[in-house]
């Protein structure tokens, strides 16, 4: 099964590398108006913001080409979350960017491409 799926999750993880700054700039544009003053907050928060949301979609797709879900909570979620909450960002914050991210990548990816990645994209 592993194996059989792979070409597709390949094929997933190709469209999401050719859209991931289009995704994580996307979704640091949603979120801007919820946070108006987050640029004033943090240095070049915006920028930083985009850098991060591409850093998680890539070990998300390095995670669904390995067909393991717990791959980036592995390798960058659990570690890297400490580093945001030691920065000031609510659970709630960050929720609330990975979803902006999952809902640009709805909208930026092709249905098929999006609905491989969607299970790794929820998590």
């Amino acid at each position: 099964d592993w194996a059989a799926s792979l070409p597709e999750r390949l094929r997933a993880a190709n469209l999401l590398a050719q859209k991931e700054a289009d995704i994580a700039h996307d979704a640091v544009e949603e979120m801007k108006p919820r946070y108006p003053r987050f640029a004033a907050l943090h240095e070049r928060a915006h920028e930083k913001g985009e850098r991060d949301l591409q850093l998680l979609l890539r070990y998300t797709a390095q995670g669904m080409v390995a067909a393991d879900p717990e791959m980036p909570k592995d390798k960058l979620f659990t570690w890297y979350g400490t580093i945001i909450r030691a920065a000031g960002m609510t659970p709630e914050f960050t929720a609330e960017a990975c979803r902006a991210a999952y809902d640009a990548a709805q909208r930026l990816l092709p249905p098929e491409a999006f609905a491989t990645a969607e299970p790794y994209l929820a998590r």
